[in-house]
């Protein structure tokens, strides 16, 4: 499965990132809007895995823009407007924990009916 991480944080993309490369994901990173939508416009990514707080672009006005082409799953320290970013068509919204992100991953992987991308479990 194809991902692409879209942070602007230095820290927890280099934790993350590594995280998902053992787990046999690939891992295509952005820090910016525009690499992201460059990305997104130019490689076949099966999921956006996006920090809620995007320095260049409105969360709301990214879902907008790339929720009808690919799952987004957002992660933060804390989370105030969940249901209003689940209902803007946000595929997930989770605290920013590398678990429970491998989770949600594991959860839209299965309800796509692919086979796992991680074998013998967490």
């Amino acid at each position: 499965m194809a991902i692409l991480l879209f942070d602007s944080d230095p820290v927890f993309p280099q934790v993350l990132a590594p995280y998902l490369r053992e787990r046999r994901f690939e891992v295509l990173e952005a820090t910016t809007y525009p690499k992201a939508a460059e990305i997104l416009a130019t490689a076949s990514c099966q999921v956006v895995l996006a920090n809620r707080f995007m320095p260049d672009i409105d969360v709301y006005a990214f879902l907008r823009r790339h929720a009808g082409n690919v799952p987004i799953i957002l992660y933060a320290d804390v989370i105030f407007d969940r249901m209003n970013l689940l209902m803007a068509n946000a595929a997930g919204v989770v605290v920013r924990d590398t678990t429970a992100i491998l989770f949600q991953l594991l959860l839209l992987d299965a309800k796509n009916k692919n086979p796992p991308a991680v074998a013998g479990g967490f």
